[in-house]
């Protein structure tokens, strides 16, 4: 970073994008009695620029949950694409889409039934732009051999995106005479790091599979695997730190019967890398010319800092009551999260909000669907000297991971596994000076011309004792000196 640079925010804005379509399950497919749930998943596949609009073009993949018409459970998986137009205010500003740091969430999927194989399907994508641009903190001068300056040095944060496209695969053994009736793909990212101008990661992708046993029995089964990538990096400056938060999406999971008792797994995933450069610049804070009388104009403007990056995971606990009634056998089960709140105080970054869980269970031989919801708090530290403020900008996504039910007296006892994902900054006004303007002498002889005239013009030594709250730049800045004043037993001589 330029050591005259400092970042401001240029918008933080977004827009909702509406989605509706029809589809037709295929004839393999079984048909559907009734829906007990649906789950969507956003993926954005590009951004583009056309004028002052951002063009977010992308896919929504629902899973939808339902019991057949033996009253077993299976899944069906549908995709509808969709762009999000957003309006960007640019101004006089020259920007690429890589300046536009982009997030997503979807909610309110809903899924209506209008026949045994038709399905209607819908939900929201709320897309979200910020942006950042970079401001010249230096000081401009007009006619002047000489310049002091009384400065500060300001923490910057720059943001940046990149990504990478990844798969993890494996196998879930002794499961002979199973059927296959749904999937759900995680991955989780517990170390984020750089290395020879890569963006480096771990983390454990995990494959959930619903079973059926010959009797017709739901089952779940678990796959893991380890997995180690690492993602392009852009330049990075010298002596500028990197912080940085791998957010994944799981585009597609596939399952597979192998025979034998062996299922085989495979999920497709995107690792988009939200990217937090941390450096300093300097402003002016005062300024004045030993030379002649001068004036500083300032500006005022909202310069970004580094506050947070993590990578993490957090297990929620919680209790809902059931409506399954006593003896219900919990079946299948997954779950949004909502970030309503991200704050930093004492140098630690604090997420908030709401998980809501579907719960599938089993009830006198009927599958039956309901919801629940737990809060949840995430804490993690933040970077050193981060400013504590009660909002903060940036990119933050909690994702359910594993969701349990146990019934226990009409009541469900919860847990779900959350992963975090988050790369913060947090806004402080500054009030730089830009410009420093000669302005007119005072009249010869008058008591202003010899105050604040040029100092070395005159060949005569001051004594000069200061006022209350008077600091050694006040007693410069006003008789115009060229080094430090010298003083002794709180008495200026000048």
């Amino acid at each position: 970073m330029n050591p005259n640079t400092i970042y401001e925010k240029r918008f933080d804005t977004g827009t909702l994008a509406e989605l509706s379509e029809d589809f037709t399950l295929p004839d393999y497919q079984t048909e559907v009695r009734r829906i007990l749930g649906v789950r969507a998943q956003a993926v954005i596949d590009g951004k583009y620029l056309s004028g002052d609009e951002l063009e977010a073009d992308g896919s929504v993949i629902y899973t939808v949950c339902y019991a057949d018409p033996d009253g077993q459970i299976a899944e069906a998986s549908e995709t509808s694409a969709f762009t999000a137009r957003v309006p960007l205010k640019s101004g006089d500003d020259r920007y690429s889409p890589a300046d536009l740091a982009l997030s997503t969430q979807t909610d309110g999927a809903v899924c209506r039934l209008s026949g045994p194989r038709k399905l209607t399907l819908s939900s929201r994508v709320r897309v979200s732009v910020l942006s950042q641009k970079p401001s010249d903190a230096s000081l401009a001068s007009d006619d002047f051999d000489t310049v002091r300056r009384r400065v500060r040095t300001v923490r910057c944060a720059c943001l940046a995106e990149t990504r990478g496209s990844f798969e993890a695969s494996g196998e879930i053994r002794d499961r002979e005479g199973m059927k296959i009736a749904g999937a759900q793909g995680f991955v989780t990212i517990s170390d984020v790091h750089a290395a020879d101008g890569r963006l480096c990661f771990k983390g454990d992708a995990t494959a959930e599979v619903l079973l059926l046993s010959p009797d017709g029995d739901p089952v779940t089964a678990r796959g893991r695997t380890q997995v180690e990538e690492s993602v392009d990096l852009p330049d990075i400056p010298e002596g500028v730190k990197l912080r940085a938060a791998v957010f994944p999406t799981v585009v597609m999971t596939e399952i597979a019967a192998e025979g034998g008792g062996v299922i085989s797994w495979r999920i497709e995933y995107d690792a988009d890398a939200a990217l937090m450069k941390c450096g300093e610049g300097e402003i002016t804070t005062d300024a004045y010319s030993p030379d002649a009388p001068s004036e500083l104009e300032v500006r005022e403007c909202r310069a970004v800092s580094p506050a947070a990056a993590q990578n993490g995971r957090l297990t929620v606990t919680g209790r809902a009551k059931t409506k399954s009634g006593p003896g219900a056998q919990f079946v299948w089960g997954w779950g949004t999260a909502s970030v309503e709140r991200v704050t930093l105080t004492g140098g630690r970054a604090q997420a908030g909000g709401t998980v809501r869980l579907t719960l599938v269970s089993r009830s006198e031989g009927e599958l039956v669907s309901e919801e629940a919801s737990l809060p949840f708090r995430y804490e993690w530290e933040a970077v050193d000297g981060a400013r504590d403020a009660e909002e903060l900008a940036g990119k933050t996504a909690v994702t359910v991971t594993d969701v349990g039910a146990r019934e226990d007296g009409g009541e469900w006892s919860l847990t779900a596994e959350l992963a975090v994902s988050s790369v913060l900054v947090s806004e402080e006004c500054v009030t730089a000076g830009c410009a420093l303007r000669p302005v007119p002498l005072p009249p010869a002889g008058g008591e202003d011309a010899k105050t604040q005239g040029c100092a070395g013009s005159r060949s005569v030594m001051r004594v000069y004792v200061p006022g209350d709250g008077e600091t050694a730049w006040d007693v410069e800045k006003k008789f115009r000196l060229r080094g430090d004043a010298v003083e002794t037993e709180g008495v200026y001589v000048i």
